[in-house]
């Protein structure tokens, strides 16, 4: 709904300020349906996923033999939609100021380690050498709790595209009373034009330039 502006009286005014709200309103609104559709698209996946290798346990589809290694499917698929209800409740808490800090003087590189060490397994799968991980000392003043969960979100996001064989760096530097963590890898990296996008939510670069392919686009919005 608009309302004509003519003029250049209060009345006008008042008209221009309602016409933009008007548009806000209406950006809100696609926000949310796009939001709604994209969590319903990713939460689809992984539960179709289960749901086939379920049935297909059940219906004897898959061999008894087989049922190990798909059961091991099953866990993956759940743990995959554990994360994204828990970026879900992040992300809400986050952006309804509901999320109270809790900072406090601590050593941020015991946060670096330890999602280093929590992610060991996947890094070992795909034989990718870790770099930078030797102590430094590094006190901050922060809350730990959402270090560690940039941290992960940042190595997951690397982890998935290294390519096998390949590295993922640590490292930490001291400026001006800021501390800045770089976690950096020899995948293909993020293209230039898509950079400015990255941290929008559910934002995946182009299929076409493979990087695509894996995880909500949530993480790093977070």
């Amino acid at each position: 709904m608009r309302v004509p502006v003519d003029g250049d009286d209060e009345v006008s005014q008042l008209a221009m300020t309602f016409n933009t709200m008007a548009r806000n309103l209406e950006t809100i609104d696609q926000s949310r349906s796009s939001f709604m559709g994209n969590i319903a698209h990713e939460l689809r996946t992984p539960m179709t996923s289960i749901k086939g290798f379920i049935d297909g346990m059940l219906d004897g589809t898959i061999p008894e033999d087989m049922s190990q290694h798909y059961l091991t499917l099953v866990s993956k698929e759940v743990g995959r939609l554990t994360r994204l209800i828990q970026n879900m409740l992040d992300i809400s808490k986050l952006e309804s100021g509901e999320y109270r800090v809790n900072a406090q003087s601590y050593d941020i590189w015991d946060s670096v380690t330890s999602v280093a060490f929590s992610a060991q397994e996947r890094i070992d799968n795909h034989h990718i050498e870790v770099q930078g991980l030797e102590p430094k000392r590094t006190s901050v003043y922060a809350d730990p709790d959402l270090v560690y969960q940039v941290v992960y979100n940042i190595l997951d996001n690397a982890i998935k595209f290294t390519p096998d064989g390949g590295w993922i760096r640590f490292g930490v530097q001291k400026s001006g009373g800021f501390v800045t963590v770089s976690i950096r890898n020899s995948g293909q990296g993020i293209p230039k034009d898509v950079l400015p996008f990255v941290f929008e939510r559910f934002y995946k670069a182009d299929r076409s330039r493979g990087l695509n392919a894996r995880g909500s686009g949530l993480g790093l919005h977070i």
